[in-house]
């Protein structure tokens, strides 16, 4: 998380157009439960695609400060896109 890239992210066509759009991320570590909130900076393909054909991503994020740690719905790849209220 300390980092900024989010490796290897599995994105799915239609979650890669609203990534391209968004700004702003948040970032979870479920496993640790920690959360970061930051700003996506680019994405950029790896060449790697999942078993079933899904490519994957890096994800570079800029501004990252943690926040207090709540569960988000993810995707069966650990992604997903939350609209802004």
């Amino acid at each position: 998380m300390e980092i900024g890239i989010g490796n290897n992210y599995a994105l799915n066509r239609n979650i890669l157009v609203q990534a391209k759009k968004a700004h702003n991320v948040i970032l979870l570590d479920k496993t640790a439960r920690k959360k970061a909130t930051g700003v996506i900076d680019k994405i950029v393909a790896t060449g790697n695609m999942t078993r079933s054909g899904i490519p994957r991503f890096d994800i570079y994020m800029k501004n990252l400060t943690a926040c207090e740690y709540a569960s988000e719905k993810l995707n069966r790849n650990g992604v997903n896109i939350i609209a802004e209220e």
